[in-house]
This record gives C-alpha cells, sequence and structure tokens, in this order.
C-alpha cells in the first residue's frame, strides 16, 4: 500500500477517532464491537497486518451506526476494497450519514480508488464541490473542513494548499485553521 494513501487514510481515521467520542452507540453489541474495532486498528497501525483488518469488518459488518458505518468505510479503503466499498456506499440512505455530503464524499473516494488515473480527479472534484457547498451554510462544522482538506491534499500542491488554508482565517477559527495546516502541510 502507498504510503501517502496510508498516511490520508490515517489523517481521516484519527479525525474520525476523535469525532466518534460524542456519539452515543446504539446497542451494547456495537457499543463492545466499536471498543473492539478501535482497540484493532490501533494494532494495525502498529504492525500494519491487513488479516486483522480483514477480522476487524466481521466484527462491525452488523452495526449500524455512524460511528462504525464510518469505520468499516475506512477500514474497506485501507484494505483497497473499491468496488466492495463503493457498493457499500451506495446501499447507505444519505440520511443515515451525520452529514449530507458524505455520502458523495466517500462514493468518490471509492470511485478515485477504483480508478487511478486521469479520473480520479474528476471523482474527487464532485465531492470537494458537495462538501464546499455544504460548507457555505456550515462553516463551523470542524469534521468538513477536515474531509475538505483530506480530498485537496491528493489534488494540490502544498504552496497551492497553503495559500487555501491562508484564505480561510478569514472565515473559520484560526486554531482550525493551525490544525488543518498541521495535519494537511506538514
Amino acid at each position: 500500500m502507498k504510503t501517502g494513501k496510508l498516511f490520508c487514510v490515517f489523517l481521516l481515521l484519527t479525525f474520525f477517532q476523535v469525532s466518534c467520542n460524542n456519539e452515543k452507540v446504539t446497542s451494547s453489541k456495537c457499543g463492545t464491537s466499536f471498543k473492539e474495532a478501535d482497540s484493532l486498528l490501533k494494532h494495525f497501525y502498529i504492525n500494519q497486518d491487513s488479516l486483522q483488518l480483514s477480522n476487524l469488518l466481521q466484527r462491525i459488518d452488523s452495526c449500524e451506526n455512524d460511528s462504525l458505518r464510518r469505520m468499516k468505510i475506512h477500514i474497506l479503503l485501507l484494505l483497497d476494497k473499491c468496488r466492495e466499498g463503493f457498493d457499500f456506499v451506495e446501499g447507505i440512505n444519505p440520511e443515515a450519514f451525520k452529514y449530507p455530503y458524505r455520502k458523495i464524499f466517500f462514493g468518490s473516494l471509492f470511485k478515485a480508488c477504483n480508478n487511478p488515473s486521469v479520473d480520479e480527479k474528476i471523482y474527487l472534484n464532485q465531492a470537494v464541490e458537495e462538501i464546499s457547498t455544504f460548507l457555505q451554510q456550515n462553516p463551523k462544522v470542524e469534521e468538513a473542513w477536515f474531509d475538505l482538506f483530506n480530498l485537496k491534499k491528493r489534488m494540490l500542491s502544498q504552496s497551492e494548499l497553503s495559500k487555501e488554508l491562508d484564505s480561510l482565517s478569514l472565515i473559520i477559527d484560526k486554531e482550525i485553521v493551525e490544525l488543518l495546516r498541521f495535519n494537511y502541510l506538514n
């Protein structure tokens, strides 16, 4: 697996794990599954064992809360299961996602993963447009900024990314801009 791709997915998962702390898990089975899954995911980053990720998918497959759904999506990305991931995302009702842009965001990531050629930018641009539209009406949703810049890191040079982050200082909290800068320019 490419180091850049692993790094992007790691950043997504890091932010995902922080944001999941606020979500109420609907059943004790899924709550246990989330704790186990979180632990197994941390072990994966230590030893890079893809078999652990496959086992993890089996454990969380039956749970339908947003945190575990997103964890499954990220695991499918880590395993390069692009077609399976796309089919999974396509089968989810858009209202099941915490934010409405996320279905297109994740679907675009899987399409890009499946077609890592010139088409990749087309798919990523679709997601960028969707997130940008969402952020125009919801500029305080921090997760959306991280999702947006996760995509932009794949599409822009470091200097272009830096200029975009500089322009954000007038729109969003400077602390968020610094977190984005730390995550995507280092």
